[in-house]
């Protein structure tokens, strides 16, 4: 999945000195104290903690103190800046300025609905005064203060059209002047705050409010006990009990269930009440969980007045808001994880010279893309935003510390989009490389895959191992303490940084910077500062120079823009030694020499323009890998573009630009040996081409680097291109190579290039750590084993193995490696770059595999499918296995769907062009609970280079409770038995395009309870006849055996499987051996597909009952007929129809055709008992009820009932058939019945006569089907005798199940249980669980869908 590119050290929880320009400044150094409480310096040296020395930020601030970044915004693209976590990030060094001028939520995660309009009134105090009262959407009585000023919300444009008002509005009577001085209006909203949480965050929090929940559980719990207790002992002498004596005791074990039920660990999280209103000028907006709202402070949008606050004292979760839509949408701005506080930290904290970070005159802007729904990975759509948001908020530089691998590089529809940020709209783009090295091609998209973006890697200094990671790099000599040769333990980049280059020749990595550090992080974290280590550091590091960069140029007048900086970075960064260029890039940044290097050449002509250069069509370098590639001498065309910066109006001295431009070049190859090149080269605005050609065909095999490079001829040290070279030569191949012993260097890498012969299918890597036992360094030593290959249009993590080692002296590990015959695979070791002492070990791979054909199985519905397994590199024991482990369904979105433009954030300027977006839905019903994966394989397995701008998946039961969210990479979502709702919104600026997809097919999948095994035959004879299965056998080198692997049984699918459906799973060949090292056969095994077909016709059940003669005529049959239609249609009234009064209309006419018709009599009962204003009908549903029941011979249903019927006669069949209607119907009368007397007032009596009349019929208590119907009379009765723990246990027992309102007497919902819950527990005094309630009833049963 995406992932942040950071690995966290350790923690870190407390720095114990502040720093700042000057002593009077809040942020003061503070002085350390000694044993003897004196105050003496602080021996730390605080300055590595934000290192700065690598990268000569500290001589070039020294010498441009004023080019601290000021005049500069810095765009974090990131997990969000907590605004409160640091007055570092919150203002600039004098305290006062802000610094962090705007936080924005792009993700949507945070997005409350508040389009509830309503009033809230005023309600005087006792002792004068008063405030406003709303009830809030979680059920809360708020308080609002009366010192706010409420004015009514404005009218848009389209809120107008309709709405003229006449005079007669101007003219309101006395009573509405009234009226409206005592109510304001108000809008409402909530939110679930583990919907906003950051991962760690929610562990917490459900932790501590589970803690506080048990506690008043466990006073509640003895309480009941105590009552137990004393009922035991008040009849531990009976020998007899009456039925209300044993109900007491029922009773107490009813509420000792209830405060032991599992309910209470499933904590719903902090509900948070939003309330928003207009105060005049500004939409305001209190948020919280407390019912009174006036100790939270009213906030505006975060830009205007730099507001925030916590939501709670338990989570520490620093919130801002903004509002969207006029004020529809109301965004609560949190970050999903302290990365993005930790990045801006690094980039341009203000906390004093030793430990700002590095650009502390710096604006930030953070513009948040980590979606906490989804653990606080990226989002397409939030990417998007953050690009539009970066430019309307006038960003200089943005820093992106995301990434993932792609398939495609430098392609898709965000990299559109940050091409335009970049070249159009003059924004610098940094992003992190990657953490997946050693291997080369091993960096991540956009960072260092896309042209929009530079992209950088970690580097750790010896002063960071020493400062940072406490690593043992000094020595004792006779008592004093010696640094050793920095030689010794040289600077490298982190051992997990990624390499190039990219796949299409790429250099991929453009710079290095500092990977490390320790820097503020979020407050809810409940530390000030955290060491954290990766590419995502280094990114910001890198950032906050271009900030200085460009700070530096704005106050000398020097012109801005991408190309510039980053031609004065790559011309003047440190290569460092020992280091490859696709590891390093340019090397490390020097600040102060790009600076110098920007002044140098500030007047130089063209200096804004970018070179595109391309290889042939389509490619940006040149990378051979392959072994023909490697073995033959090959030439390329090199074009040379040059592009100016793209405008939205073509300007006139843009024109002017093109006409008088000529470059003119000296080239000049890195490698001569092998590369050959023109030394002259004249580029024109169209651009033009040259010839190159690299003959590889004498390079040892390894890996071999070189650069053709493009310099200014008037001015050489102006290097304007390169065109990168690339050559990943194969040792020669073999079954089996020994790489022999290797011994590493500190952070050293060795690559291997190896070609997997035909016939393998993977290979074993046996490592031994060649040390003696007896060695003096005898501890382990952490060895980086990491493999990739590269295949057409796959990310690099698909064929791809990394495994860390721990290894001792003469230890021995093997690993097995999934190989594909014919691609160069990079086997890379690696010494881990805080691994101290010595390393040397041995390494031999073999080769191995049973080659299948075809390797992709398809099993259909008739008896099975042959694969021929052959052995090519050696004799292979096999044994065949197969088995089937997931199911995944097909289902279609609902019709309807077209696309709709988005709103005012999805916008992207110049020109506007507006994004829209497709919501497909879909449904399905789950048979039981457990888990699904969604799977749109149109649109999923890619981000970045997606020709969409992603997609995001909502996963909701039946009552619209947000159950999941997935994105690109789907994850399993747990879902109960019952209705699902899916739904996909997939984005674009295109509407065309989006309609292309209305119909798209998603994929349900499940993990299979239990995998269904296949077995294998050795022939089509075995198979078929149900033979001997195979069993393991020597398949001689050369040879080839057919396999022939079953289909499954019927009886085997999923009983809710039907035809189309797949089940997935894979094969193996090998038999493995416990006896020899490495896993024996292909780990992963071979894709395997049974695709299910039409299921067996099931034999005939036994016959239908026989039907009597029908003596009807044919008058009476189309009379019946016809009276049965206009019953039914009666039922079928719309709930508007029934509002109208039709229901009533049409009722009276039935009634007087069919006087006495029992089921017409049981359509206004159910249609009494549904009626909104039910308690005002009780009457009449008696008087009903009671007519229906009359009008039903009792004693005639008793009489037949009391024996038994003949089911071979077909009369007695339906003579049996009449009864039981009849009977259905008269126990559903008494039961409406009595659920009306137990409705109205001083029926009591009434109430138990027609629970008596009612179980002359039936067990109202019974267990058996169909008893659901009488619930909500059981919950009546037990609530009137005040059993309130029978009562829950009903309740419990219907939201257990899949709610259907047909099955019930009256209107059912999930909402209205949890109401009756929360009363309950409130009558109980179990006020802590009623709460719990609430909460839980507002996430279970919201109003409408959550937005994306």
């Amino acid at each position: 999945m995406a992932l942040f590119l950071f690995l966290v050290a350790h923690w870190v929880t407390q720095i114990s000195s502040l720093h700042s320009r000057h002593s009077s400044n809040p942020r003061t150094c503070l002085a350390m104290t000694n044993d003897n409480g004196q105050q003496g310096p602080n021996l730390f040296p605080e300055v590595g903690l934000i290192p700065k020395q690598e990268t000569n930020v500290l001589e070039f601030l020294k010498k441009n103190p004023t080019y601290d970044g000021r005049n500069v915004r810095i765009g974090i693209l990131d997990s969000g800046v907590d605004p409160g976590s640091s007055e570092a990030l919150r203002t600039m060094l004098d305290g006062t300025t802000p610094k962090l001028v705007e936080v924005v939520d792009c993700s949507g995660a945070g997005d409350v609905d508040m389009t509830k309009e309503t009033e809230a009134t005023w309600v005087e105090e006792e002792g004068g005064g008063g405030y406003w009262s709303v009830t809030g959407l979680s059920g809360r009585e708020l308080k609002l203060s009366a010192e706010w000023k409420f004015q009514p919300f404005p009218v848009t444009a389209e809120a107008k059209k309709g709405e003229e008002r006449g005079a007669e509005e101007d003219a309101e009577n006395e009573e509405e002047e009234e009226k409206k001085g005592k109510t304001v209006p108000v809008r409402l909203g909530f939110k679930r705050g583990y919907d906003i949480y950051a991962s760690a965050l929610t562990r917490r929090v459900k932790a501590e409010r589970q803690r506080l929940l048990d506690v008043e559980i466990a006073k509640y719990e003895a309480d009941v006990r105590k009552e137990l207790a004393d009922w035991n002992a008040t009849h531990a002498n009976a020998q007899r009990m009456d039925a209300e004596t044993i109900r007491q005791r029922d009773e107490l074990n009813a509420r000792l269930e209830i405060l032991q039920s599992k309910d209470w660990q499933e904590d719903p999280g902090p509900v948070y009440d939003c309330v928003e209103w207009y105060d005049g000028e500004d939409y305001r907006a209190v948020v919280g969980e407390d019912a009174d709202m006036r100790k939270r402070p009213p906030m505006t949008s975060y830009g205007k007045e730099k507001e925030y606050m916590p939501l709670g004292v338990i989570d520490q979760l620093n919130f801002a808001v903004q509002f969207y839509e006029n004020g529809k949408v109301l965004s609560l701005v949190v970050d999903s994880s302290p990365h993005g506080t930790h990045v801006a930290g690094i980039a341009a904290a203000a906390e004093g010279p030793d430990r700002n970070g590095v650009a502390p005159g710096a604006e930030l802007v953070s513009l948040k893309i980590g979606e906490a729904r989804m653990a606080g990975m990226e989002t397409g759509g939030a990417l998007t935003r953050a690009l539009i948001e970066a430019i309307r908020l006038k960003c200089d530089v943005i820093n992106m510390s995301y990434g993932e691998a792609d398939t495609t590089p430098n392609a898709g529809r965000f990299v559109k989009l940050a091409e335009e940020l970049v070249w159009k709209h003059n924004i610098e783009f940094v992003s992190s490389a990657g953490n997946n090295g050693p291997c080369l091609t091993s960096t991540g998209a956009p960072g260092s895959t896309s042209t929009a973006c530079f992209g950088i890697a970690a580097y750790v200094s010896p002063e960071m191992m020493q400062v940072l990671y406490s690593m043992p790099l000094d020595k004792a000599e006779d008592g004093k303490v010696v640094f050793q040769e920095k030689e010794e333990y040289p600077g490298s980049t982190f051992t997990w940084s990624s390499v190039g280059p990219v796949a299409d020749g790429s250099n991929g990595v453009n710079a290095m910077a500092p990977g490390g550090a320790i820097a503020p992080i979020s407050n809810w974290c409940l530390a000030k500062t955290r060491l954290m280590n990766g590419t995502s550091m280094s990114s910001p590091h890198a950032c906050g120079l271009i900030a200085l960069l460009i700070s530096a140029c704005k106050a000398a007048g020097i012109a801005v823009s991408p190309a510039r900086l980053r031609r004065a970075i790559e011309n003047t960064a440190k290569p460092m030694p020992g280091m490859i260029s696709v590891q390093q890039g340019a090397g490390m940044i020097q600040v102060d020499k790009a600076w110098e290097y920007l002044k140098r050449h500030e007047d130089v002509p063209h200096e804004d323009i970018y070179y595109d250069v391309k290889v042939g069509n389509s490619l940006r370098g040149i990378y051979l890998r392959q072994a023909h590639e490697t073995g033959v001498e090959n030439s390329f065309v090199v074009t040379v573009d040059p592009q100016w910066q793209r405008e939205a109006e073509v300007s006139q001295a843009q024109q002017e630009s093109r006409l008088s431009f000529e470059t003119q070049f000296t080239l000049e190859t890195t490698a001569p040996d092998w590369v050959t090149c023109p030394s002259r080269f004249v580029v024109l605005a169209g651009g033009r081409s040259f010839k190159i050609v690299v003959d590889p065909t004498g390079l040892q095999a390894g890996l071999h680097t070189a650069k053709i490079i493009g310099r200014d001829a008037s001015n050489p040290d102006r290097t304007l291109f390169n065109v990168p070279i690339v050559v990943a030569k194969p040792l020669e191949e073999k079954t089996i190579v020994d790489l022999q012993d290797l011994w590493f260097l500190p952070s050293e890498a060795k690559r291997f290039f190896l070609t997997p012969p035909l016939g393998s299918t993977w290979m074993d890597i046996v490592v031994k750590d060649t040390r003696e036992v007896d060695d003096a360094s005898s501890s382990a030593k952490l060895l980086a084993l990491h493999t990739v290959q590269l295949l057409p249009h796959a990310a690099f993590r698909d064929f791809e193995k990394k495994q860390y080692i721990q290894l001792r002296p003469a230890q021995t590990t093997v690993v097995s490696v999934p190989v594909e015959a014919g691609i160069t695979a990079e086997v890379c070791l690696a010494r881990a770059w805080n691994t101290l002492g010595e390393k040397s070990i041995s390494v031999n791979i073999k080769f191995r595999g049973a080659r299948p054909v075809p390797d992709n199985v398809v099993l259909t519905n008739g008896l099975g499918a042959m694969v021929r397994a052959t052995s090519d590199l050696a004799d292979e024991t096999i044994l065949p296995k197969a088995s089937l482990t997931s199911w995944r369904t097909p289902i279609r979105p609902k019709a309807g769907a077209t696309p709709k433009p988005l709103g005012e954030r999805d916008i992207f300027p110049s020109p506007d062009r507006m994004i829209h977006e497709l919501v497909l839905q879909y449904e399905f019903t789950q048979d039981d609970k457990g888990s699904i994966t969604p799977r749109v394989p149109a649109l999923q397995d890619v981000l970045y280079e997606s020709g969409f701008e992603g997609q995001l998946i909502l996963v909701f039961d039946g009552d619209k409770k947000l159950l999941g969210t997935c994105d690109a990479w789907p994850s399993a979502v747990n879902v109960p038995k019952g209705k699902v709702v899916i739904r996909l919104q997939i984005r674009h600026d295109s509407p065309k395009k989006l309609e292309k997809l209305k119909d798209l097919t998603m994929w349900i999948e499940r993990s299979l309870e239990n995998s269904i095994n296949l077995s294998a035959y050795g022939s089509k004879e075995a198979l078929v006849t149900g033979g001997s299965t195979l069993k393991k056998q020597l398949l001689r080198k050369g040879k080839s055996t057919a396999i022939f692997f079953e289909a499954p049984s019927v009886s085997k699918l999923p009983s809710s499987s039907k035809p189309g459906d797949i089940l997935k799973g894979s094969f193996t060949l090998g038999a493995g051996n416990d006896s020899f090292p490495g896993s024996g056969k292909r780990p992963g095994g071979f894709p395997l597909t049974y695709v299910v077909g039409p299921k067996p016709e099931k034999a005939p059940s036994d016959p239908d009952p026989p039907e009597p003669e029908d003596k009807r005529t044919v008058d009476e049959k189309i009379e019946e007929a016809i009276r049965d239609l206009k019953v039914a249609q009666l039922g079928k009234l719309t709930k508007k129809e029934k509002e109208g009064g039709k229901f009533e209309e049409l009722y009276e006419s039935l009634a007087q055709q069919y006087p006495g018709h029992l089921p017409l009599l049981m359509a206004k009962l159910k249609y009494l008992d549904a009626h909104e204003k039910r308690s005002e009908k009780i009457d009449e549903i008696v008087e009903t009820a009671e007519a229906l029941i009359s009008s039903i011979p009792q004693d005639a249903l008793a009489m037949h009932f009391g024996k038994k019927s003949d089911n071979d006669d077909p009369v007695a069949v339906k003579e049996r058939k009449e009864m039981k209607e009849k009977k259905s119907m008269l126990t559903e009368a008494l039961a409406r019945l009595a659920l009306a007397y137990s409705a109205a007032p001083d029926e009591e009596t009434k109430f138990a006569e027609a629970l008596k009349r009612l179980k002359e019929w039936t067990d109202i208590d019974s267990n058996d089907k169909g008893s659901d119907k009488f619930a909500q009379l059981v919950m009546a009765r037990e609530e009137k005798a005040g059993r309130l723990g029978a009562v829950m246990k009903v309740i419990n027992k219907i939201l257990a199940k899949d709610i259907k309102e047909k099955d019930y007497l009256l209107p059912i919902s999930k909402s209205a249980l949890y109401e009756k819950r929360v009363e309950i527990l409130t009558k109980l005094g179990y006020i802590s669980l009623a709460d719990h309630d609430k909460c839980t009833r507002v996430i279970s049963c919201p109003p409408t869908y959550s937005g994306f």
